[in-house]
């Protein structure tokens, strides 16, 4: 197992159920590349599994109301495919960085989404964000 995955899995594993507390975390100095792609480990660690799972359910529900707008509140075909594939973008980018903490990947640099720091990341998160939102707005 690489290194870096090893030290993801002990961050995470330190964490416990409620975790060290915001900015208490240790292995932060461990990881080189901890704000970016091993970001889900240090929020292991600093959150616990509470911390971890409100995450993940929170991504959940952004991708399911996504889905649910643009099944239910969009009539036009390029829309609906607008939105949902920014839905499945999203999700695939976090089980794929979340796989990658948990060893079920190899590292590959895919950030997370929302959270992972990167300027090029966040702006094309925010631009799918907004081409989502034109597409239910506008939708005639």
């Amino acid at each position: 197992m690489d290194t870096q995955v090893q030290i993801g899995i002990d961050a995470i594993s330190s964490g416990g159920v409620l975790g060290g507390g915001l900015a208490l975390g240790d292995y932060k100095y461990l990881l080189p590349v901890q704000f970016t792609d091993f970001i889900f480990a240090i929020l292991g660690e600093e959150l616990g599994f509470v911390g971890m799972a409100f995450l993940l359910i929170l991504y959940y529900l952004m991708a399911r109301s996504l889905i649910h707008a643009a099944i239910k509140g969009i009539n036009r075909p390029a829309g609906k495919l607008i939105v949902v594939g920014y839905a499945y973008l999203v999700l695939i980018q976090v089980i794929i960085n979340v796989g990658v903490v948990l060893g079920v990947f190899p590292p590959t640099g895919i950030p997370l989404p929302f959270i992972s720091y990167g300027g090029s990341s966040m702006l094309a998160y925010l631009g799918g964000f907004g081409l989502v939102i034109s597409a239910v707005t506008h939708d005639e």
